[in-house]
């Protein structure tokens, strides 16, 4: 304090803008950083709703057929090119929640059979889930034939991912 009360007049006022500039800078830096993280992360999540959509309107036909080979080529070419990152795993179900497809290679992931059933089939859902080593938003997107639900898809965004893009 007492070297700033032995600066001139016009040192003051210069040191005084610059700080008062920074501070601006700053506040502004924190909140366009919250407003895009939200957004993005909003963004990507209605990404992985439309994939789940696309899969579960092609899944249709291989659910009512019983074709176990086909749905699971559907989930690994879901996950090929630049989306490999962002899907952690994709799981294709019946109605009554077992796991007709799956990308997994290892083993299923802790809980993840409970999930499956678990999720509520009616409408499109996201939630939160931290899995074995991994963060994810969990989306389920029904899978419909007319008006009847006939299964349903589940599609694993990693968080991890999410936050090296933001």
């Amino acid at each position: 304090m007492k070297y700033f009360n032995e600066l001139t007049l016009k040192n003051k006022i210069f040191i005084s803008c610059l700080g008062f500039t920074l501070l601006v800078s700053i506040l502004i830096a924190l909140f366009t950083r919250s407003l895009l993280i939200s957004s993005l992360t909003g963004e990507l999540k209605n990404r992985g709703i439309g994939i789940a959509q696309n899969i579960a309107d092609s899944s249709r036909v291989f659910i009512l057929t019983g074709n176990r080979a086909e749905l699971t080529g559907l989930a690994y070419e879901a996950r090929r090119g630049n989306r490999r990152n962002l899907i952690k795993y994709l799981i294709i179900s019946d109605k009554q929640g077992q796991i007709l497809a799956h990308t997994f290679t290892s083993g299923f992931l802790e809980n993840i059979q409970a999930i499956v059933r678990e999720q509520d089939n009616t409408g499109d859902a996201i939630t939160s889930r931290d899995l074995v080593r991994h963060s994810v938003f969990h989306l389920t997107v029904p899978v419909k034939e007319g008006i009847y639900t006939i299964g349903s898809v589940h599609l694993g965004l990693d968080k991890q991912h999410i936050e090296k893009l933001i």
